[in-house]
């Protein structure tokens, strides 16, 4: 099986409370092991990996699990997204870092809008991140940056799936917007982007988004919609191979009409 995007959200914890984040309170919950190698089974490639939380690096044996897979199997992932907010990095981390890059295109980003910078030094933790930030420059991954400093772009704000955010009033966002000489907006309702997955012959397209539990959800919402978007559909891939999770959740049959396409086309 090819997957065109596969995200995984290793965890729902985190290191910080930002205001503007639309995930919800954080978890201490992370993905289990046996989730993370039930997804990789029958997987052939992926063209985009994102690595999701929470704050992903938090989840180190999860990250160690993900490197494994990758260096000691067949599977090809061309490229890997991992976002952090710059207040966790180890020798480990560091090594399965290193292991992204050795085997696939590591996008490396720490978070550097206003959100997360009030928050690290609400939290006292700004000379963590600097020293964070300066161990991750000397390495030089090939593709590092932070990211959400850009002033000439407008920053759209996610508030919950419907337009609300851990309590950030439209008068508070005036304020913020003050602070950083930057418009950041809230867009009224959740836009949908995000393709939702589909699958054909052994071909998965859009978005397949697994959650902490091992449930194929649509990624963008906060945790309680996701959880209660998960209990409706009860796609676990624990319960089932992927491909039988992404056709459930996409109403795809197992029989491809494709097929007798081809057929029909060879009798001409």
């Amino acid at each position: 099986m090819d997957i065109e995007e596969l995200h995984l959200e290793v965890t729902r914890n985190c290191t910080l409370e930002c205001e503007h984040c639309l995930r919800g309170d954080r978890e201490c919950l992370y993905m289990g092991l046996s989730v993370i190698d039930k997804v990789f089974e029958n997987v052939k490639s992926v063209r985009n990996l994102l690595i999701t939380g929470g704050e992903p690096l938090l989840a180190i044996k999860q990250l160690e699990e993900i490197a494994y897979i990758i260096e000691n199997t067949d599977i090809k992932i061309d490229s890997i997204l991992l976002i952090t907010n710059g207040t966790v990095l180890s020798d480990r981390i560091l090594n399965v870092l290193r292991t992204f890059q050795k085997h696939t295109r590591l996008s490396l980003r720490m978070s550097a809008d206003i959100f997360h910078m009030m928050e690290i030094e609400k939290r006292g933790l700004t000379e963590l991140r600097e020293k964070n930030l300066r161990i991750l420059k000397s390495q030089k991954f090939k593709d590092f940056s932070e990211y959400g400093e850009n002033k000439e772009s407008e920053f759209e704000t996610l508030l919950d799936y419907k337009g609300r955010a851990r309590g950030l009033t439209q008068e508070r966002l005036d304020e913020i917007n003050e602070l950083s000489k930057r418009k950041y907006v809230i867009r009224p309702l959740f836009m949908e982007i995000a393709q939702a997955p589909s699958i054909v012959i052994n071909k998965v397209f859009g978005y397949v988004t697994i959650d902490v539990y091992g449930n194929l959800v649509g990624y963008g919402n906060s945790y309680n919609d996701e959880d209660r978007e998960a209990k409706a559909k009860g796609i676990n891939v624990l319960d089932m191979s992927l491909d039988d999770a992404i056709r459930a959740y996409s109403g795809v049959p197992k029989v491809q009409k494709k097929k007798h396409i081809f057929k029909s086309l060879a009798k001409r």
